[in-house]
């Protein structure tokens, strides 16, 4: 039988010629065989025993959509595993989802990825991968602490480069400085004086119940003096920027190819079920929030 005019009720995806459908023995709608591996039964078991004719609902006028997609609403999708925090104890409790795909893997294995705010990613996630407009979507935190981001998700790769690039503006930045000589002597002296100088100073500007001997005033206004040339501060501003609006607009893209490239290597090694399951959760898991709080306190105060 041709089903080219139909839609698979699991994927979402058009059957062409080449797709090896299953047929449900009680209502004949046409299933892919992996979509109905996965799902374990018809997607419209629910509906059966009623008089609708379930397969012709499933049919697609050639006439009136022909090359069509389904469009799914970010709204609609729901998250079968609510929004709790998937951990070590519970991962392998987590159900299987009975209502979608994404990039051909049941979602279950990206909602154990990403562990924590499943209904914001998995829904953008399945946006993202049937390319229904939306290749890039907004995302905040990415955007005002990329670094902290990338810890928090296990992106470490990314957040490698990231953190290169913030070294390489704060090493020039402290060339710059500790070649002023003015600033290097007064340095010196305010060690001297205290070798705990620096510790009074950065609580005095961070409003501590703290004063500045002379010499830390010196060195305070011989700092403020000290500046960075003109076209390096241009670029480090652009730099900066750059990397916050990349992030904030490229970042889900960029995590949901991570998660998958994830997926595929636990398939690779043969894993399946429950191991597959804990060897993602392994990878991309999310880490303890006091270290990415800890990386968000060092990037807003001191890169930005």
């Amino acid at each position: 039988m041709d089903y080219t005019k139909y839609f698979c009720p699991v994927c979402k995806e058009k059957f062409d010629e080449e797709s090896d459908a299953v047929v449900c023995p009680e209502c004949g709608t046409p299933h892919h065989r992996e979509c109905w591996k996965i799902q374990g039964e018809c997607a419209n078991s629910h509906l059966h025993g009623s008089e609708e004719n379930l397969a012709e609902a499933c049919k697609i006028k050639e006439a009136e959509k022909e090359d069509k997609k389904i469009s799914i609403s970010i709204e609609n999708v729901q998250v079968p595993n609510e929004n709790q925090t998937i951990t070590k104890e519970n991962v392998e409790k987590v159900s299987p989802s009975q209502t979608f795909l994404i990039d051909g893997q049941p979602s279950v294995l990206y909602e154990i990825a990403v562990a924590k705010n499943q209904r914001y990613y998995i829904p953008h996630f399945m946006a993202m991968s049937r390319k229904e407009g939306k290749f890039f979507s907004w995302n905040f935190w990415a955007c005002l602490v990329p670094l902290a981001w990338c810890v928090y998700r296990k992106m470490y790769k990314l957040g490698a480069i990231i953190l290169a690039i913030y070294i390489a503006l704060l090493g020039f930045t402290s060339y710059n400085i500790m070649t002023n000589e003015d600033y290097v002597s007064k340095s010196y002296e305010c060690f001297q004086e205290d070798p705990a100088y620096l510790t009074n100073i950065y609580l005095y500007q961070a409003g501590g119940e703290t004063s500045l001997t002379v010499k830390q005033q010196e060195l305070m206004a011989e700092m403020e003096k000290i500046q960075l040339p003109p076209a390096f501060a241009t670029v480090s501003s652009a730099l900066l920027l750059g990397i916050r609006l990349v992030m904030g607009f490229a970042g889900n893209k960029e995590y949901l190819k991570t998660i998958k490239k994830t997926i595929k290597k636990g398939e690779a090694k043969g894993l399946t079920g429950d191991s597959l399951k804990m060897f993602v959760f392994r990878k991309r898991g999310i880490i303890p929030i006091v270290i990415p709080v800890l990386v968000a306190i060092f990037e807003l105060l001191t890169i930005y």
